[in-house]
């Protein structure tokens, strides 16, 4: 709800500071790595909203973006995913020309609704939709993973104006970069394995087998595994895009106190493959929001998911050409599921090499308590698809 009778040009001051002689009980939700804080506040008509000041950077305007390009789209699905409203939004007026000037068709259907401003800096504000829950259970897992399905319907021709690439690399550029330093990779896999084993050990802990150094990770299973990541690659990368949020975890879903599941923070939504949001949402490791991850688990979702997109036969004829057009290359789910696997390994192992960098820098971007846990959990997460990959897809 748009509060009437404000003067937003006052609401937020020079410096970024909301001005606290117009707003109440602010509290701040969390402060982001760049040092600036998303708060909730109260104006005098008593009604509650949440100001996010933009990050310095190239990538300041995406939420903007997102919600003057992104949500109109998901709007037009049979069940629209549920996320704040955007109430108001301001950048410096250069910055504002050039923003819209990107997106006009999409400005014009949904600015209307919204308060625009000029301003020294850039921000936004969106409605309070309450203390949400950030679980990682199974049943929260599978609600996203149907309204994921949902988004992942919208039709190509909307796509070609969306960013084409998100946080990480795209697959082809991860594949080749661990390809090239396959020697590297076997080498901190191992170092890896042997770390948590040597900790675990050391704190009188039962270390999982999962995360077992790996003497059955053969040199012949090695080279099957290097042949495969460049032929999925090739066979994913040749496959449609689909919209992506592109940033699931665990904070930026949740459910409200009605029990409705809120999609947050679709700033990094982007096209690609739709592996890549199935990939954030279960095995995408992250120092503030850790998971517990089973084989058991990711087969049941990755099954969930074949079927809510209306691939297992499992919806009405009506909406059977809405599903991803990319998943019609496959015949079964059995394929399905063992390019899933493929791109989790090649990732992981991405990760895995990104951790290791991460410990050695000075500062450490996260401390390096959670940059262990976070390591720990690639390092299994990793080990539970090989071994699936492994068992069941065995190499030619």
């Amino acid at each position: 709800m748009k509060p009437t009778n404000l003067d937003w040009t006052q609401l937020v001051r020079p410096n970024g500071q909301l001005n606290r002689e117009m707003t109440s009980h602010i509290e701040i939700l969390y402060t982001g790595l760049h040092g600036q804080s998303v708060q909730r506040f109260r104006l005098k008509d008593g009604n509650r909203y949440i100001y996010k000041p933009l990050p310095p950077g190239d990538d300041r305007f995406r939420e903007i973006q997102a919600y003057l390009q992104v949500m109109p789209l998901l709007s037009e699905l049979a069940q629209p995913p549920a996320y704040p409203a955007l109430i108001a939004y301001a950048a410096p007026a250069e910055q504002l020309d050039i923003l819209h000037e990107s997106m006009l068709a999409s400005v014009a259907a949904v600015e209307e609704s919204m308060v625009v401003l000029s301003h020294p800096v850039g921000w936004i504000v969106t409605e309070d939709i309450g203390v949400l829950e950030h679980r990682h259970s199974s049943a929260v897992l599978e609600q996203v993973i149907d309204q994921m399905a949902g988004w992942h319907t919208v039709a190509a021709h909307h796509l070609t104006r969306l960013p084409q690439t998100g946080q990480k690399p795209p697959l082809p550029i991860a594949s080749s970069s661990l390809l090239e330093r396959w020697e590297q990779v076997q080498a901190v896999m191992q170092e890896i394995a042997l770390s948590i084993h040597a900790s675990a050990a050391h704190a009188n802990d039962t270390f999982p087998s999962c995360c077992e150094p790996l003497p059955h990770v053969s040199e012949q299973l090695l080279l099957a595994l290097q042949h495969h990541i460049y032929e999925a690659t090739e066979r994913i990368a040749a496959q449609p895009s689909v919209l992506l949020h592109g940033d699931l975890h665990a904070g930026n879903y949740g459910v409200n106190p009605q029990g409705t599941m809120i999609i947050l923070d679709w700033e990094h939504s982007h096209a690609g493959s739709l592996f890549w949001d199935l990939y954030h949402l279960i095995d995408l490791s992250h120092p503030l929001f850790p998971r517990e991850m089973t084989a058991e688990l990711r087969h049941s979702l990755l099954k969930r998911y074949w079927v809510a997109s209306g691939s297992g036969k499992a919806i009405a004829a009506t909406h059977s050409q809405r599903y991803p057009v990319v998943l019609r290359a496959y015949n079964t789910f059995a394929e399905f599921e063992k390019d899933y696997l493929l791109y989790a390994i090649i990732y992981s192992i991405w990760m895995l090499l990104l951790i290791q960098n991460d410990l050695r820098q000075q500062p450490p971007i996260w401390p390096h308590a959670l940059l262990l846990a976070q390591q720990a959990e690639t390092q299994q997460h990793m080990e539970q698809c090989l071994a699936v990959w492994q068992d069941t897809y065995p190499a030619e």
